[in-house]
């Protein structure tokens, strides 16, 4: 006898949630798809620095983007020919853009900004 009401809880809580699922508690679509693209936006970050360069003899060269290292081929990591001190960084899956060692972009701006002014650090022969 007592497991006729037991059955019954369960039946109306399966009908439930069968017709819409729960998703997440506590929020409206609207706030989650506000959370959602604050998160999205915060992993991926708007500006993207060139902290180093090095590349080897046998065209293996090593790519610091934002503090992270990226292995590969000179060519794959947007090496252009004799540059030593250059890369071209793919911003969000636009254009690449070319960048010095120290360089970095904003990514919604596209605008370029330097570590160390133009001109203030020279080459002595």
């Amino acid at each position: 006898m007592k497991r006729k009401p037991l059955l019954v809880l369960l039946a109306l809580l399966s009908a439930g949630a069968a017709a819409e699922p729960l998703g997440r508690l506590f929020f409206t679509p609207e706030q989650r798809v506000s959370a959602d693209g604050l998160r999205a936006a915060a992993s991926v970050g708007t500006t993207q620095r060139l902290d180093g360069l090095l590349t080897r003899s046998s065209g293996k060269a090593t790519l610091w983007v934002n503090g992270q290292a990226q292995h590969g081929g000179r060519a794959a990591l947007g090496i252009p020919g004799p540059a030593r001190d250059r890369a071209r960084l793919a911003i969000d899956g636009g254009p690449a853009v070319l960048l010095r060692v120290g360089e970095s972009i904003d990514a919604v701006t596209r605008e370029k900004n330097d570590v160390v002014a133009p001109d203030t650090i020279r080459k002595s022969h």
